[in-house]
């Protein structure tokens, strides 16, 4: 916008104020008007000083009017118009030079501001380059991380899977088994228990997290709380047997709760029944008890079962009739020796024994005995019912020796 001559010098002006924050002031331009080339004098300042916030640029033109090159003519003291226009063209050459040299200064300063701005772009590119690189690899990481955790969710998924069938199976086992078990952690706390506990221990949903020594048990053992929390401290396994009501009994296990990695989180209370091995064991007892008495009896007995086979014969059987146990035990009792005890009416006593379990007593057999010869002797019969049956199970047959048959006769000659 600037006319011929003032385009230079503004923009020295301009630039100056710009990088020095210096007012800038140039005398004797010379600009192209229409009316003709005219001397002025060029001022650049700013309006608001350097600290407002928007400062304004003020930019003056005063016209030289003494100075002019067309101006009216003056006195002949006056330089000839040669000399005038010498001065005139020194003073452009002069001003070109200026002009050329403030040119130089502004390319050598926006050469600089570029390779500036070259270098910066450079370094931002590298930057830019080295920031691409990094989020190449970390997509890379990010695709590996992404099927890393795939698989994981795939391994997690499947494992979920078979704990929840194993919590199934864990379920249906704890409701299946016949075995009353209480879990408990490691304070002695309730943490899990089967069905079955109901049965050894008033227990509800509710007592999860009950401490044992709050629990009311039905089974008669006191030192309970005492042996889980040995248990506890010595990791040794306790087995013991307790009563409940109505006769039934127990074995109660104690034994710590083991986890995959072998590090115990608790105790495991085992109620196992034992009333019909107890039972069986008190049989035992009373039938080793009842061997016993009938080794100690003096005279010969036969222990029957329902079929009148010899479950038991006591020493005193044997002796007297000089016979050993395979020829005797699991025979049928008209089977043994020389079928002396095949008597009819013997047989019909026995069956009605064990049918009615009415005893009998002194039924007399006369028998050609191989190794005593012929002998009276005079049985008698005692019913043995077991424990929970009905009927008789056993037949005690007694076996007294009278004596010889032919005494009989001659005591009932002498009689007569």
């Amino acid at each position: 916008m600037a006319r011929e001559g003032l385009r230079a010098p503004l923009a020295e002006a301009l630039h100056a104020l710009a990088t020095k924050s210096t007012t800038t002031i140039h005398q004797d331009i010379r600009a192209k008007f229409d009316d003709g080339w005219q001397v002025v004098r060029l001022s650049v300042g700013t309006i608001g000083g350097q600290a407002a916030a928007s400062p304004l640029v003020l930019i003056s033109f005063e016209a030289r009017s003494d100075r002019g090159a067309d101006g009216p003519k003056r006195k002949s003291s006056r330089p000839p118009a040669r000399s005038r226009n010498r001065a005139q063209l020194e003073d452009e050459l002069d001003q070109m030079r200026q002009d050329l040299q403030a040119g130089v200064s502004n390319l050598e300063s926006a050469n600089e501001e570029l390779a500036s701005a070259n270098e910066e772009t450079q370094s931002a590119n590298e930057e830019l380059q080295s920031t691409n690189e990094e989020l190449q690899t970390a997509k890379e990481e990010t695709q590996s991380l992404n099927e890393e955790l795939q698989t994981l969710n795939a391994e997690l998924t499947e494992k979920l899977i078979g704990a929840e069938q194993t919590n199934n199976d864990l379920v249906n086992l704890m409701s299946n088994i016949e075995i009353a078990t209480i879990f408990l952690d490691d304070q002695l706390r309730v943490t899990r228990f089967t069905p079955q506990a109901h049965s050894v221990a008033k227990l509800i949903d509710g007592d999860i997290g009950r401490p044992l020594a709050d629990l009311a048990t039905l089974v008669d053992y006191p030192d309970l709380l005492l042996d889980a929390g040995n248990v506890l401290a010595s990791l040794r396994p306790v087995e013991r047997q307790a009563s409940a009501p109505g006769g039934v009994w127990f074995n109660v296990r104690i034994r710590p709760y083991r986890t995959p990695r072998n590090a115990v989180d608790g105790l495991v209370v085992t109620f196992i029944e034992i009333t019909q091995t107890k039972r069986a064991e008190r049989v035992q007892a009373a039938r080793e008890l009842a061997e016993g008495i009938v080794d100690a009896v003096h005279e010969p007995l036969l222990v029957l079962d329902p079929s009148l086979r010899v479950v038991r014969a006591n020493r005193s059987f044997y002796e007297a009739f000089h016979v050993a146990p395979d020829e005797t035990e699991w025979h049928r009792v008209e089977e043994l020796g020389t079928q002396q005890w095949s008597s009819k009416p013997l047989q019909q006593l026995m069956e009605t024994t064990l049918r009615e379990g009415a005893s009998f007593e002194n039924v007399e057999i006369v028998h050609e005995f191989p190794s005593i010869g012929k002998r009276r002797m005079l049985l008698s019969g005692r019913p043995v019912t077991i424990s929970g049956d009905e009927k008789p199970s056993l037949i005690v047959l007694g076996i007294q020796d009278a004596g010889p048959a032919e005494a009989k006769v001659e005591d009932k000659e002498t009689a007569s």
